[in-house]
């Protein structure tokens, strides 16, 4: 039996479901078509559901949500158009921003909600949050000088690192191309011996400037980007990256530490997620704290 083959059933969902508010958000194994999801197919507990879920319980605290995640950032933008042309009042939508906030390619409005930075993943391993992850994943001392070496290493390899690739990716995406390879990234992480922190490759990087920079000569600039400085290019490093890179440096420095290093990435990401919550949501003047609040407010759930 289907609830939602109507926008009348979409509407009705969040009454079959006892909440306020059904939101839809990517992540999960498979993604669906919106057919598929208008009959109901969803993914149960993503990183993503986990993520929007901590937000709504800052920001929403008197909204009952139930989150569903369907995978396709495309398929999310045709459901959030459905909702706006039906006017459907209790479904949201939450998406990952990728370069749109730069580019102004997605409409805002009240029924959608974009992460701060490129993916949620950009937003929660910032400054501090490596480390506390650390500590939360080990029985390791909050005075142990090698949780702060391991935040500070990790995250200026990563911002180095990253730093050619994502300005000049930024320049390229006005002709639809990219440097970071979106379905082989891992190409682009090596680890020399005995360091436990991980490095970008720059060769791998530089292979793909060239090829792109030879396809802009026969291909139109389809958009315009603007110039991003220096100090907010982390905020749009392509989010699979970025994961799997910190990723590879917790588990690089849980051995360094003589700490348990057989923990999945999911495990490591869930405990990443309860870090941020502690270093960056609890502090309200930070920009990803006002980004979502803001988002929150225009949603009209706040």
């Amino acid at each position: 039996m289907s609830f939602t083959r109507t926008p009348l059933g979409l509407q009705n969902m969040a009454i079959f479901l006892s909440v306020d508010v059904v939101m839809f958000l990517e992540g999960g194994s498979k993604s669906y078509t919106l057919t598929e999801v208008l009959n109901n197919s969803v993914n149960y507990n993503t990183l993503d559901i986990k993520f929007w879920e901590i937000l709504a319980l800052h920001y929403a605290p008197n909204t009952e949500f139930k989150f569903r995640s369907i995978g396709s950032k495309t398929v999310l933008l045709e459901l959030h158009q459905k909702i706006l042309d039906n006017n459907i009042k209790n479904v949201r939508v939450g998406i990952d921003a990728d370069y749109d906030i730069l580019t102004n390619e997605v409409s805002v409005s009240t029924k959608l909600a974009t992460t701060f930075g490129y993916s949620w993943e950009n937003d929660i391993w910032v400054h501090d949050v490596l480390a506390k992850t650390l500590l939360m994943l080990s029985s390791l001392s909050r005075k142990d000088s090698g949780v702060i070496k391991a935040d500070r290493e990790v995250q200026n390899s990563r911002n180095s690192g990253m730093k050619l690739g994502v300005k000049e990716e930024l320049r390229l995406y006005e002709y639809n191309l990219f440097v970071f390879d979106r379905k082989k990234w891992l190409r682009h992480i090596t680890k020399e011996k005995n360091n436990p922190t991980p490095i970008i490759n720059q060769l791998s990087i530089q292979k793909r400037i060239i090829i792109a920079n030879e396809k802009i000569t026969t291909i139109p600039k389809i958009r315009t980007v603007p110039i991003v400085f220096d100090e907010d290019l982390p905020r749009f490093h392509f989010g699979h990256l970025v994961a799997d890179f910190m990723y590879k440096g917790i588990i690089g420095w849980l051995k360094q530490l003589d700490c348990n290093s057989t923990i999945s990435k999911e495990a490591v990401f869930s405990i990443a997620i309860e870090a941020f919550e502690i270093k960056i949501l609890s502090n309200n003047g930070h920009p990803i704290t006002i980004h979502y609040r803001t988002e929150f407010e225009r949603l009209g759930l706040s």
